[in-house]
């Protein structure tokens, strides 16, 4: 993503965060992150908001969250799911995707 680092983390009464709830609808079996990172915030996240979700085990890596407005977020979840995979460039592992009601949507990324 980016060499800087997030701008601020959050490590308590994370379980309403958006990024941890749409994390649950993607992947609802068991790895509940512990700390979110937030590495950019934006207004009605045009491009895009990005935060990586930490989970306690070292071993599980770290996931990207992007939350996108619908038109940045449908490009790029049609790279991941369909054109990625049919050209067979090694990429990070793309955990899924979800859009929301309001036609954004997440996009869920391992860390490199």
């Amino acid at each position: 993503m980016s060499s800087k680092g997030p701008f601020f983390t959050l490590d308590q009464a994370i379980a309403d965060h958006p990024a941890l709830r749409a994390w649950g609808r993607v992947a609802p079996t068991g790895r509940e992150p512990v700390r979110i990172e937030v590495w950019s915030e934006r207004p009605s996240n045009n491009p895009a908001s990005i935060y990586r979700l930490v989970f306690a085990d070292d071993a599980i890596p770290a996931v990207f969250a992007k939350h996108s407005n619908a038109r940045f977020g449908t490009v790029e979840r049609l790279c991941y799911e369909t054109l990625l995979p049919r050209v067979g460039v090694t990429s990070h592992r793309f955990h899924g995707a979800l859009t929301d009601p309001d036609g954004s949507g997440w996009v869920f990324l391992e860390d490199a």
